[in-house]
């Protein structure tokens, strides 16, 4: 007999294996547990931390006492609705100050891509961080930072700068 023919009457003799439900449960978690440790390493190591060191802090403050009292304006964005990263839903009404009445007159024409913007920021920031006050400051931080960054990168930050985000609404389900 020749090889060949040894081969194919082995390959019939022997029965074949099949793979058992409990093995292929196994792999199929090992492989969703894996995806979400994919996504929690994304959102710990690649997330912008905002910016604590002296010299940001100083800027922050110095421009913050250089406003006038009496310059300073609202801006309504009124209300966002966002699904987070994890599954949550985030209902929120944000008011922004702003240093001055021009920063005021370009937010609102700028408004679309300040929305934008702050719809990105909602919907990557974790809820469960979200509904603690370290999670909310660090939410508003990113907020400011990220409309300051956008006033500066269109060349429209020497009129004035956003001050602080004030979280009128939040609820998280």
């Amino acid at each position: 007999m020749s090889d060949e023919a040894k081969e194919g009457a082995a390959d019939e003799a022997a029965p074949k294996k099949k793979l058992s439900p409990v093995l292929l449960l196994l792999g199929v978690q090992l492989i969703a547990l894996l995806g979400a440790g994919g996504v929690i390493i994304k959102a710990t190591l690649f997330t912008k931390r905002p910016d604590f060191s002296t010299k940001a802090l100083t800027e922050r403050a110095i421009a913050s006492v250089r406003d006038v009292a009496e310059e300073i304006q609202m801006v309504d964005l009124s209300e966002f609705t966002v699904n987070m990263i994890d599954r949550h839903t985030l209902k929120v009404s944000i008011q922004l100050e702003v240093s001055n009445p021009d920063t005021a007159k370009i937010v609102q024409r700028r408004m679309p891509a300040m929305r934008a913007n702050i719809l990105q920021i909602l919907a990557r920031h974790p809820g469960q961080s979200a509904d603690r006050i370290q999670g909310k400051l660090l939410l508003k931080d990113a907020i400011r930072g990220a409309l300051n960054d956008q006033l500066e990168k269109d060349g429209l930050s020497k009129s004035g700068v956003v001050r602080d985000v004030y979280f009128v609404e939040f609820v998280m389900i």
